[in-house]
């Protein structure tokens, strides 16, 4: 899939969330921009560990999550006989693409006038999702 979201995603910091910024934000966005994107993911995860309703890592894991599938989700690998591997693939893919989107939906329940956050939920639900759920269906 190689398609990546860069666009500059902007969120409310609030003070009480300025303390898990400062904690793991920080480097969990100089993760992601030195390409390692599971180890920014995991440091979003802490903060939502911590508070569930922290907007930037609600937004950033979203975007850090929608690259690292769309970097690694390869079916070039897999031989046309590989049915069960392709659909293994595939549902793992629909599944975190949706965890993406729950996200951001949270995110947007937070800060509901943030248009950018929207527009990445528009984009993964776009072309990404429906490329992979067109996939499944021919599985099936």
């Amino acid at each position: 899939m190689d398609t990546i979201f860069l666009g500059r995603i902007p969120f409310k910091l609030k003070e009480k969330d300025k303390k898990l910024y400062d904690e793991y934000g920080k480097d969990a966005i100089e993760f992601a921009k030195r390409g390692q994107l599971l180890n920014a993911i995991n440091l979003f995860d802490k903060i939502l560990e911590e508070d569930p309703d922290v907007e930037f890592a609600l937004v950033l894991k979203a975007n850090n999550l929608f690259n690292h599938i769309s970097l690694n989700l390869n079916f070039d690998d897999i031989g046309s006989v590989d049915v069960k591997v392709i659909k293994n693939r595939a549902e793992n893919a629909k599944q975190q693409l949706q965890e993406c989107i729950n996200l951001i939906e949270r995110a947007l329940k937070i800060n509901p006038i943030n248009k950018e956050v929207e527009e990445l939920k528009k984009f993964i639900s776009g072309t990404p999702l429906k490329g992979i759920e067109e996939i499944l269906k021919n599985i099936n």
